[in-house]
């Protein structure tokens, strides 16, 4: 355009999304898993360790901040693919919400049931 020639980049972002030359999406997925951590870290002291919050208002708040950061722009996602990486995160998010180490050894289905949060592969 008006004889400008275009740089051949290998990575860009895009309307907050990673686009590859290799068209992976493992730099996106690793961005998107960086960003929600960060807003999780962010919310710890004023949200996450607050007594008087209740789990159920503690959770619609991970909902509404971090797990949107975390999926934002997966539906170009070849979630299949990743489901395994993003599960781990959010159940990761989950304990982290609730004060639950790993080694107490609480399955998946508990934390399910105890936070009443959204499983994030369901239609």
């Amino acid at each position: 355009m008006n004889d400008v020639s275009l740089k051949v980049v290998e990575k860009f972002c895009y309307l907050g999304s990673n686009v590859t030359a290799s068209g992976s999406f493992v730099s996106e997925l690793d961005a998107r898993i960086g960003k929600a951590a960060s807003t999780l870290g962010k919310l710890r002291s004023r949200v996450w360790a607050n007594q008087h919050l209740s789990i159920h208002v503690k959770i619609r708040v991970y909902v509404a901040c971090v797990l949107s950061m975390l999926l934002y722009g997966c539906e170009t996602w070849p979630t299949c693919r990743y489901q395994k990486r993003l599960n781990a995160f959010h159940f990761r998010c989950l304990r982290s919400i609730l004060g639950v180490s790993w080694r107490d050894h609480i399955p998946n289905t508990t934390m399910m049931e105890r936070t009443g949060a959204p499983d994030i592969f369901s239609p």
